[in-house]
């Protein structure tokens, strides 16, 4: 059951790594989404997940897009890293251009959480894209989030009646339990457990609802006092020699986040 919101029509889905998809499992299903995924989802087990999405995908009616695990987590943090805005400039005015082109009325994506920043890459260039295609076309292009840490429902401060909420019934809840179990088994020990992590924390709930948000968080406030978790993460990294350099906020995430809100002023 889906909420009174408006639900869109031809959905484009743009999504940082492979698996995410999960999240949204009972939306997605009979909605004929495209599907863009940035990286492979190889992560350090090297062991890309492209292939287990596209399966997934066309077991709820939804397609792979032209961008689908083009490039390696690595190469996104080192884009970040050497401050290459102009990758990801590129990466909005591309996902514009299908926007506008395909006629789509809503662009759904990860939520900027401040867990990995390729998540909150993907908001900060889907907001630009939407800005573009809207002023290209005259047409009005909704972009709702959905969360991928925590429960998926949010925090209440978040919600607005705009949301997208869908309510699994029970077989469906099954259904999206029994795919998230495989697709993790599938792709190694990282992902079961987190899977397996976000059963014991919130128990099946956090798979009986899910909501496509409408209201975006604002990175630069709620990032000025606390240091993201990617950022705390990558120190201890660095500190066991795992990585060379830490990916700041102030530093490197937030300098791209004006670029592109620059671009959908342009």
């Amino acid at each position: 059951m889906i909420s009174a919101a408006k639900p869109p029509i031809r959905p484009l889905v743009f999504l940082g790594h492979p698996g995410h998809e999960l999240r949204i499992h009972g939306w997605l299903r009979g909605v004929g989404a495209e599907v863009w995924v940035l990286t492979d989802g190889a992560g350090p087990e090297g062991k890309p997940r492209v292939e287990l999405s596209r399966a997934l995908l066309a077991s709820v009616g939804a397609r792979p897009g032209e961008v689908f695990g083009v490039c390696t987590d690595s190469a996104v943090y080192q884009a970040i890293l050497d401050g290459d805005v102009a990758r990801f400039t590129e990466l909005a005015e591309r996902l514009a251009r299908r926007l506008a082109e395909g006629g789509h009325d809503a662009l759904v994506s990860d939520r900027a959480e401040g867990y990995n920043p390729t998540h909150d890459l993907c908001e900060l260039v889907s907001a630009a894209a939407v800005a573009r295609a809207q002023a290209a076309t005259g047409r009005a292009i909704a972009h709702h989030t959905f969360a991928l840490t925590g429960a998926p429902d949010g925090e209440e401060a978040q919600r607005a009646e705009e949301d997208i909420v869908v309510e699994l019934a029970p077989a469906e809840i099954d259904a999206k339990i029994a795919a998230a179990r495989a697709y993790a088994l599938a792709a190694g020990g990282t992902l079961l457990d987190e899977v397996e992590a976000t059963l014991a924390t919130h128990g099946a709930r956090a798979f009986a609802r899910e909501r496509l948000f409408a209201r975006p968080l604002c990175l630069e406030a709620r990032f000025r006092a606390q240091a993201p978790f990617y950022e705390r993460h990558g120190e201890a990294r660095v500190l066991a020699g795992r990585y060379g350099r830490v990916i700041r906020f102030a530093e490197h995430m937030a300098p791209l986040a004006r670029a592109l809100r620059t671009l959908t002023k342009a």
